[in-house]
């Protein structure tokens, strides 16, 4: 490895963009290779513009949620079928995710529930190894995770992988008249328990001090992580984490965005 660049310095990925990076550069507009609507396989009131849409695809087999839809194809995107996410899940309210973990062949797919009389959810986790055929299924409610968080429910989740494990990051809301965000939670789950459909034990983080975490695509044997919205002053702050796959505790690094005109 090359000496790290001194502070305040800026470097560039792959040389010069203006010359030899030129060469890098894939020539031509991108192509759309298939173009396939499957919106008539999706009954009516299932739909919206409304999308918060992902994708899995692993050869011939693609999974495709919406908020509150879900598709699966066995022939590579060619056609469609629907897939009912309320099926296991009668509770089911909207926000899904789909990934797959190309390493251990594996399809996960991500359902939030709606709140209950107590103002609590649940999420459903659904591990597939056979392209989204068949799952198995874990149901998270916030008392599962911490005792202590009665009365609350998860929403806007985003999931990432890293080497060995799933990163699942939540806001959490209380069940008052008008819903109050009371904490943002990541949770860590080991990846070849959720292939073996098997228990486990695994690691969690929660904040009160930041709002909304996402984690970075292509993570290895570390996650980053960030949120660019502290709950108090100054506000113009983004922070960000770092998790080691062999460390329970994480690191973070607090910056000052520069203010700019739009």
């Amino acid at each position: 490895f090359g000496a790290a660049p001194d502070a305040g310095s800026e470097s560039l990925l792959a040389g010069d963009l203006s010359e030899a990076g030129d060469a890098m550069r894939a020539p031509g507009d991108a192509q759309v290779y298939r173009n396939t609507n499957f919106s008539a396989n999706i009954p009516a009131g299932n739909k919206s513009n409304v999308m918060e849409s992902s994708t899995a695809q692993n050869g011939k087999y693609a999974f495709f949620t919406g908020n509150w839809f879900a598709a699966r194809s066995t022939n590579g995107g060619i056609n469609w079928a629907y897939v009912n996410p309320y099926a296991g899940l009668p509770d089911f309210c909207c926000d899904q995710v789909t990934l797959h973990d190309e390493s251990r062949n594996m399809l996960l797919w991500y359902r939030q529930g709606s709140r209950n009389s107590n103002g609590a959810n649940r999420f459903r986790l659904s591990v597939s190894t056979d392209g989204g055929g068949s799952f198995c299924a874990y149901d998270v409610y916030p008392t599962g995770v911490n005792s202590g968080w009665t009365n609350q429910w998860w929403d806007y989740p985003h999931l990432q992988l890293g080497a060995d494990y799933l990163y699942i990051t939540t806001n959490m809301f209380d069940n008052s008249s008008s819903p109050q965000w009371t904490r943002t939670v990541m949770l860590r789950f080991p990846l070849d328990n959720l292939r073996a459909c098997s228990s486990f034990s695994y690691n969690y983080l929660a904040t009160t001090s930041w709002f909304t975490w996402v984690p970075v695509q292509g993570a290895d044997h570390v996650m980053y992580f960030a949120s660019n919205w502290p709950t108090s002053a100054p506000y113009n702050r983004i922070s960000v984490w770092r998790w080691y796959e062999d460390q329970i505790s994480t690191t973070s690094t607090v910056y000052t965005a520069p203010s700019w005109s739009r």
